[in-house]
C-alpha cells in the first residue's frame, strides 16, 4: 500500500450532511496465527447505506466513478454514461430509458440551468459541495480532482420534488498530502513528491458553473465554511490531536514495527521519526491554503482565468512570460481582466505573434522575436534552445529562463507563463458543459 503513513484515507475525514461518507478504525489482522499486518477496516459505501439513509423508500442511486471523467463533456456512447458505475448494476441503458435515467436527468438540468445560479444551487447539497472542492484542495487529492476531470468519488442522487440532488462522497485518497505515483517504485508512490504550496482546480459539476460564474453567494459560502473549518476540525489543534493519537495507534504501539517486519517492502518511515514529518508537511500546506484562501478573496468577483490563476502562491508577485498568437483574444473579457489585473495594458499590443516578458512591479518588455544568444529581459537573462534532440521543432518554441526551460505552442491563440520557484502555465480553455450522445 503505497500510503506510507497510512493515513490518506484515515486521516482526511470529510464533512458531510448525510451520514455515508469513508470513515475506518486501524486494526492489526492475524489469519490462522499468520501475522498479515496493519489494516484499516470500514464500512463500504454501498446502496444498504443509501436504503438506510434515505427518506424516499428507495428510489435514491448511488454511482461510483473510479476512473477519470471529463465533467465537462458527458459522454453517452453504447447505451454506458462512461466512467459511471451504479452500485447495484451496470448502467446500461436502452432508448427509453436514457432520458429517465437519473443521471442523465441530473446532468440535463445543470445543462438547462447553466447561467441561473439560483436554480443550480438546487442541483446539490450546498455544504457537501464546498467541501468537498475545500477538502480536495487542503489535501491536494490528484488522484481524486483536477480541472474538469474527477475520478474515485460516488454521486449519490436524492429524488427531491421536481429533480435530483447529488450529494458527493470522496473515497481512495491514499495520493494525498503530498503523495505522487511513480512508475519506478516498487509501491508506484513518491512521497512528498507534490509541491506543498501547490493547490488543485475543481470545476466540475454544479458548484463548477457556480464557481466559474462568479455567483458571490456560492464564494462568500465557501469563505465561510473554510473560516469555519479552521477555528475548528481543520484548526492546527484540532489536527494535531488526530495526528498525536494516530501516532500513538501506529508506531508507540509497535504495530508499524510489526508491519515493517511483515511488509519490508512499504518501511519507509523510521520508527523513531513517527508522524513529524507528516505534522510539518501538513502545518506548511494549511498556511499556504489559508494564503490562496485570501487570494481568492480578493478576485473572485473577476474575470475567471484570473480566479484560476489565484489558486496558484506565485500569481500576485511572480514573473510573467506570454506568446500572443491571435490578437482578437485580447478582446476576450477573461483575458482583459487577466492582463488588467497583473498590470499590463493590452492597447500595447497592435499585432500577433510577440511575447511579453516582464513583472508587475519592473514593467513589461514586448519582443517579436527572441535569440538563441542570452537576451537581457526584466526577469533576467532568456534565451531559444532547442530540443533535446538538438533539433528545431516546427512551430514549438523552447524557451529558457534563468535555468527553467518551456515551451511555447505558436499555434495556439495565446500561451500565459507565470511563477517563480515553479513555473505554471496558466489554462486558458474555458469549455461549456455539454452531453455527447456517441
Amino acid at each position: 500500500y503505497g500510503d506510507t503513513g497510512f493515513l490518506g484515507e484515515k486521516y482526511t475525514k470529510f464533512r458531510r450532511t448525510i451520514n455515508a461518507g469513508i470513515e475506518y478504525k486501524y486494526v492489526e489482522l492475524v489469519i490462522n496465527n499468520d501475522y498479515v499486518g496493519l489494516y484499516a477496516l470500514g464500512y463500504p459505501v454501498d446502496g444498504k447505506q443509501i436504503v438506510q439513509e434515505s427518506d424516499n423508500n428507495g428510489g435514491d442511486v448511488i454511482y461510483k466513478i473510479p476512473q477519470w471523467v471529463n465533467e465537462r463533456e458527458l459522454v453517452i456512447s453504447d447505451k454506458h454514461v462512461l466512467g459511471y458505475e451504479e452500485i447495484y448494476e451496470e448502467v446500461i441503458l436502452n432508448k427509453t430509458e436514457i432520458e429517465q435515467n437519473p443521471l442523465i436527468k441530473y446532468y440535463k438540468q445543470l445543462e438547462k440551468d447553466k447561467g441561473k445560479p439560483d436554480e443550480l444551487r438546487k442541483g446539490i447539497d450546498m455544504e457537501n459541495s464546498i467541501c468537498r472542492f475545500l477538502f480536495y484542495n487542503l489535501i491536494q487529492g490528484n488522484d481524486n480532482s483536477g480541472y474538469i476531470y474527477s475520478k474515485n468519488e460516488y454521486l449519490y442522487l436524492r429524488e427531491n420534488s421536481d429533480r435530483w440532488v447529488g450529494v458527493y462522497i470522496p473515497w481512495d485518497m491514499d495520493y494525498s498530502w503530498g503523495n505522487v505515483w511513480i512508475q519506478d517504485d516498487p509501491l508506484f508512490t513518491f512521497s512528498y513528491g507534490y509541491p506543498v504550496d501547490t493547490n488543485l482546480m475543481t470545476e466540475t459539476g454544479y458548484l463548477g458553473e457556480l464557481l466559474r460564474e462568479g455567483d458571490k453567494y456560492t464564494w462568500k459560502k465557501t469563505f465561510q465554511l473554510y473560516e469555519d473549518l479552521r477555528d475548528n476540525e481543520w484548526s492546527n489543534e484540532s489536527l494535531d490531536r488526530l495526528i498525536d493519537d494516530y501516532e500513538e495507534k501506529i508506531f508507540l504501539s509497535g504495530a508499524y514495527d510489526r508491519e515493517k517486519i511483515r511488509w519490508p517492502d512499504s518501511a519507509k518511515i523510521r520508527t523513531e521519526m513517527g508522524l513529524s514529518t507528516f505534522k510539518k508537511y501538513v502545518h506548511t500546506r494549511l498556511c499556504y491554503f489559508d494564503k490562496c484562501m485570501e487570494r481568492l478573496k480578493r478576485t473572485y468577483d473577476r474575470g475567471y482565468f484570473t480566479v484560476r490563476a489565484s489558486f496558484d502562491e506565485n500569481f500576485e508577485d511572480g514573473i510573467y512570460l506570454f506568446y500572443i498568437h491571435n490578437r482578437s483574444l485580447l478582446q476576450k473579457s477573461e483575458v482583459e481582466d487577466l492582463l488588467e489585473y497583473i498590470g499590463f495594458d493590452s492597447d500595447r499590443i497592435y499585432e500577433g505573434d510577440i511575447y511579453v516578458i516582464g513583472t508587475h512591479d519592473d514593467g513589461y518588455k514586448i519582443y517579436k522575436e527572441l535569440s538563441y544568444n542570452n537576451l537581457e529581459t526584466p526577469i533576467g537573462k532568456i534565451r531559444l534552445v532547442r530540443d533535446k534532440d538538438g533539433k528545431d521543432i516546427d512551430k514549438i518554441t523552447f524557451v529558457n529562463f534563468n535555468g527553467k526551460t518551456i515551451s511555447i505552442d505558436k499555434t495556439v491563440g495565446m500561451e500565459f507563463y507565470f511563477g517563480k520557484e515553479h513555473i505554471r502555465k496558466l489554462n486558458l480553455e474555458n469549455p461549456d458543459f455539454k452531453i455527447i450522445y456517441d
